[in-house]
């Protein structure tokens, strides 16, 4: 061409290192046209190229990734500067932990509202069977029958056919802190308790006798017991408590699956509905849900009762009594109420 004409640059034979190559908008124009030409039929797939820096005339990284092989290409020899560093990965942790802060209450109280309805699920199958026994046998079962030597539960397998040692039949709660099930001549640890003498439940070393003798609740043992509690001795049947959760205490108990027998400690819940403390050294625990039992009442329909009502006896006392009184020459002394105000 003429003089005054724009000439290419003369191609050298001397091959250029790639970290040293002219990085002229023409070099890159022409890198990228055929970048561009091989990865054609894959561009709305992959990315074509990321220009990592470019500082005046020199390109400082370039690179060509296929999204569909997931590999990277340098294609000027410089690596990719893609890597977290320290603390983004620390914000990242963080969030993490204050989502996981926020929403582990949120399941344990779901958890606990499941429990809880699970429990008076049963209870209220319980119900439906103790009304049907009532109505057919115009009494109510005491809480041993000598005779036949069954507890109160095993009358109402007819009514309701799922035996008390199934773990199925107890509250859900008693089989998570490990309650203990068995059938003993002397231990019938269960999750549900039955109302056997009402609040003339007695308290041990210096009870009056006389106490033991008013049966006010829904029978002891039949032999002690003239006759079954007939149905209209129970005055208000909607208000007076039969089957509630047991108060589980950490105790002693014979293991009978070894021999000899052993004295072992566990959660056992006992069959007889007990409104005062426990004995000294008896490690009682928490009500099963939350502040609150679970109570059966004798026309069958289920309640959460808090233990600051559930055990007050100026409050509920006369909910423990067939005649629904609250008979106070049966309680036991102030300093044995399991709840004080």
């Amino acid at each position: 061409m003429g003089g005054g004409g724009f000439r290419y640059p003369q191609q050298s034979n001397k091959t250029l290192e790639p970290n040293r190559r002219p990085a002229s908008p023409l070099n890159v124009e022409r890198h990228l046209g055929h970048s561009l030409r091989s990865t054609l039929p894959f561009r709305r797939r992959s990315l074509s190229f990321v220009l990592a820096r470019v500082s005046g005339a020199q390109v400082h990284g370039l690179i060509d990734m296929n999204w569909k092989t997931g590999k990277s290409t340098r294609a000027l020899g410089w690596p990719a500067t893609g890597a977290f560093t320290l603390l983004e990965l620390l914000v990242v942790f963080t969030v993490i932990a204050l989502l996981a802060a926020l929403l582990l209450p949120a399941f344990s109280r779901a958890k606990a509202l499941a429990q809880r309805t699970s429990c008076q699920n049963h209870l209220r199958q319980i119900g439906l069977g103790l009304v049907m026994y009532v109505s057919d046998f115009r009494a109510y079962p005491p809480l041993w029958d000598d005779s036949a030597s069954q507890v109160c539960f095993e009358k109402l397998i007819p009514y309701y056919p799922l035996v008390w040692t199934n773990r199925s039949w107890h509250c859900p709660t008693y089989l998570a802190r490990n309650g203990l099930i068995f059938y003993h001549v002397h231990d019938r640890p269960t999750s549900y308790c039955y109302n056997w003498r009402g609040i003339a439940n007695g308290w041990g070393l210096g009870c009056p006798e006389y106490v033991y003798q008013l049966q006010l609740g829904l029978g002891h043992r039949s032999r002690d017991m003239a006759h079954s509690v007939q149905e209209p001795e129970v005055r208000a049947p909607s208000e007076m408590y039969t089957v509630a959760d047991v108060r589980a205490a950490v105790d002693a108990y014979m293991d009978t699956d070894v021999k000899p027998a052993v004295e072992k400690k566990g959660v056992l819940g006992n069959p007889k509905m007990m409104p005062w403390t426990f004995v000294p050294g008896t490690e009682e625990l928490p009500p099963p849900h939350q502040l609150g039992y679970n109570v059966l009442f004798a026309e069958g329909h289920v309640a959460l009762m808090s233990k600051s009502d559930y055990l007050f006896p100026p409050r509920t006392a006369h909910n423990w009594n067939r005649d629904n009184q609250p008979h106070p020459e049966a309680w036991a002394p102030r300093n044995r109420w399991a709840v004080q105000n």
